[in-house]
């Protein structure tokens, strides 16, 4: 029975996340989890899975170090119960990751998504679309801590995928892509930002 009730607060708590009715969802979740914690085993998947949720619940209300605590939760959970290139490890470190650099922690999030861009490339086919997010956000990473040689490689991989795939010009992974790799060739050419600044138009940063 208690089980039951957990279920039904864990699906109404994703419908009210998609609604953006945060507080209301971040209550239920928490209801929910609690129930799962007493109910079943620690390393249950039902445990991570309303951890995680509850961590997507903060992350989307902006509470991105109390979110980022529950996703290694889900993180510890992961690497006791999973094989170690398990696909689901390499969405939680992406989740922390994303935490991480939000918060301007760029050197740990790189880290973490490397991880994650390692588990993919073992985990699924050459140029399966799931791999582009990890990719695009470790390129993020090492461009804000100035690593431009192994941004533009990673941005070169996915954009390869993405073009592999036929995404659309206008989609938004190919977007973001472009943006990054523009960041990156502008890094090639500092003498530029001055040419720029002499000429009162923004430097590109």
């Amino acid at each position: 029975h208690h089980v039951d009730i957990a279920l039904s607060q864990y699906t109404l708590s994703q419908c009210l996340r998609h609604q953006n009715k945060l507080a209301e969802a971040i209550k239920l979740i928490t209801e929910c989890l609690e129930i799962r914690k007493q109910s079943l085993p620690p390393l249950h998947p039902d445990v991570a899975l309303a951890v995680g949720e509850l961590g997507l619940c903060l992350m989307q209300a902006g509470r991105l170090e109390e979110a980022g605590g529950r996703f290694r939760e889900v993180l510890e959970i992961q690497r006791q119960s999973l094989q170690e290139k398990h696909p689901n490890i390499s969405v939680t470190l992406y989740n922390v990751a994303l935490c991480l650099k939000e918060r301007g922690k760029n050197r740990e999030a790189e880290k973490l998504l490397h991880e994650a861009v390692d588990i993919r490339s073992f985990s699924l086919s050459k140029n399966h679309p799931h791999k582009i997010s990890a990719l695009t956000l470790w390129a993020e990473c090492l461009i804000n801590i100035g690593e431009y040689g192994a941004a533009e490689k990673a941005l070169d991989d996915a954009l390869h995928i993405i073009n592999a795939n036929e995404l659309p010009k206008n989609h938004s992974q190919r977007s973001k892509a472009m943006l990054l790799l523009h960041r990156v060739n502008a890094s090639k050419q500092p003498q530029s930002l001055h040419t720029a600044s002499h000429e009162g138009q923004p430097a590109v940063g």
